[in-house]
């Protein structure tokens, strides 16, 4: 089970908290772009009362985690991006604007032909 915020007894003043909410998890609260910092600030006082209770080091690992897993999805996203980046390219040798295909195709069509009758490997 994730720990939820139980509690929150404090002023929710700054862009960062306005959103926090009562029965949110760790991550939810990480994607508001609250960071261990913050978070940890109002765990000794009582203010921020996870039930589970949680302790600094329990959040701390937990940030970790949640970027780690966040840069990964990144990665992936950008991945994907630049394999499938279909739309208009400069050809490289011409330099005129063409429709691609995707990343494997960086010619356009006249001067991949022209390439095709002018190479004779022999």
């Amino acid at each position: 089970m994730d720990p939820r915020v139980a509690k929150l007894d404090f002023k929710r003043t700054g862009r960062l908290w306005i959103a926090a909410r009562v029965g949110m998890t760790l991550p939810e609260l990480f994607s508001l772009g609250l960071t261990t910092k913050h978070i940890c600030r109002y765990l000794p006082e009582d203010r921020l009362v996870f039930d589970p209770v949680l302790s600094d080091a329990e959040v701390i690992d937990a940030y970790k985690g949640w970027r780690r897993e966040r840069r990964r999805l990144t990665a992936i996203a950008g991945h994907e991006r630049r394999r499938s980046t279909k739309g208009p390219r400069t050809c490289m040798c011409c330099r005129k604007v063409f429709e691609s295909e995707g990343n494997h195709n960086r010619l356009c069509r006249y001067c991949k032909d022209r390439a095709g009758l002018t190479y004779d490997p022999w």
